[in-house]
């Protein structure tokens, strides 16, 4: 039997009068792929931006390997390896798309973007960076 690593439980957030997301809750198991399906409006990036710590729950729990986390900033949930993706390809239009993947690797390593900045072009982290690319 598979190992749970993401469980939601009955989230929900409101903006003022709006409930934007209501009593959502689902599983996600090791090796497990899930899609988050619905329309524009339908609250699927206000629930990934609960899971990924953008925004604090006003209701429901998020337990990522049976740890609480609502509330977490984002850079703690990074540090949990918890990532998200946007529908921007490339943050930093000037970097080549090598570049900005390193950009990541780096707040992975140190936590923050300015560190991760400053000392993001290593050969360790092109190598990492490359391997990442021929993947995808």
């Amino acid at each position: 039997m598979s190992e749970v690593i993401l469980e939601v439980k009955n989230l929900s957030i409101n903006f003022g009068g709006l409930k934007a997301v209501d009593d959502v809750s689902f599983e996600i198991k090791r090796g497990e792929i899930l899609g988050l399906l619905g329309p524009n409006g339908a609250g699927k990036t206000t629930c990934f931006n609960m899971i990924s710590g953008v925004y604090k729950p006003t209701g429901g729990e998020i337990l990522l390997n049976g740890m609480r986390t609502n509330g977490f900033p984002p850079y703690r949930m990074a540090m949990l390896g918890v990532g998200r993706t946007f529908q921007v390809v490339k943050p930093f239009s000037e970097l080549s798309v090598l570049d900005n993947v390193i950009v990541a690797l780096g707040m992975m390593k140190y936590g923050s973007f300015r560190l991760s900045w400053r000392f993001w072009n290593t050969a360790e982290s092109r190598l990492r960076a490359m391997e990442i690319l021929r993947r995808v």
